[in-house]
């Protein structure tokens, strides 16, 4: 369903026009919304699916006296995103700016979603930049990360905890 009205979105939306010639893309990128990796990229300025997939870097507080202060705990996990976008306004002629929803798969909390913005700058040329970021959602991520880590059941997390996470991407598209 979210795919669908991505796609009504973008088939409305024209002031971002498509560059026909470069369907294809290979991306790096660096972050904590997607991770530090890379992937590919097929679609145009306008609409596409990415696959990203690298290292993702795990903040999270904890504790088990609320008269201490929190733990902070670092996790390194593995993470693989697929996602959609539809960029719908183009401010400048160089710049295309629009929205992102997806899967986000992690080793440490599972299966979950996330949905944010997407910004592309020199987004017809052969090399360009990105920046997207937003909010990543793992439904089991709290149980997930304490069977992976076996962390005690009297260890809270402080809100939101393991389960709701916010970052942002910088990245460089590489398309041939």
């Amino acid at each position: 369903m979210l795919v669908r009205a991505l796609v009504v979105v973008a088939a409305l939306a024209s002031s971002a026009r498509a560059d026909d010639g470069k369907l294809f893309g290979v991306k790096a990128t660096l972050g904590v919304y997607d991770g530090i990796g890379g992937g590919i990229r097929v679609g145009d300025a306008r609409l596409g699916v990415q696959v990203i997939g690298g290292w993702q870097p795990l903040l999270v507080t904890s504790q088990t006296d609320t008269s201490q202060p929190p733990d902070i705990d670092v996790y390194s996990t593995l993470q693989a995103n697929a996602d959609v976008y539809v960029l719908f306004s183009e401010p400048t002629p160089r710049s295309s700016i629009g929205i992102t929803a997806g899967y986000k798969g992690s080793t440490h909390l599972g299966h979950g979603g996330g949905i944010g913005f997407y910004v592309a700058i020199d987004a017809h040329e052969r090399v360009s930049y990105f920046l997207i970021g937003g909010l990543t959602w793992f439904p089991n991520g709290e149980d997930h990360l304490r069977d992976k880590k076996s962390i005690p059941m009297d260890r809270e997390f402080s809100f939101p905890g393991p389960a709701v996470n916010a970052g942002v991407n910088l990245g460089v598209d590489f398309a041939p």
